[in-house]
């Protein structure tokens, strides 16, 4: 389980902006995605480099 601070400077989403949501499910423990959609909200500028 994720033992770092909450909120929008915590670990978790610092790390979400580097890594798939898969992966940060992996990386904490997670077994349900939805977990991780706490601190996955990615920019629009980034899902458009994403889709080219």
């Amino acid at each position: 389980m994720c033992r770092c601070p909450p909120g929008p400077d915590g670990c978790c989403a610092r790390i979400s902006r580097k890594v798939e949501v898969l992966d940060l499910c992996k990386i904490f423990g997670w077994t349900d995605p939805t977990m991780v959609m706490v601190y996955y909200n990615p920019h629009a500028s980034t899902l458009a480099e994403l889709l080219g």
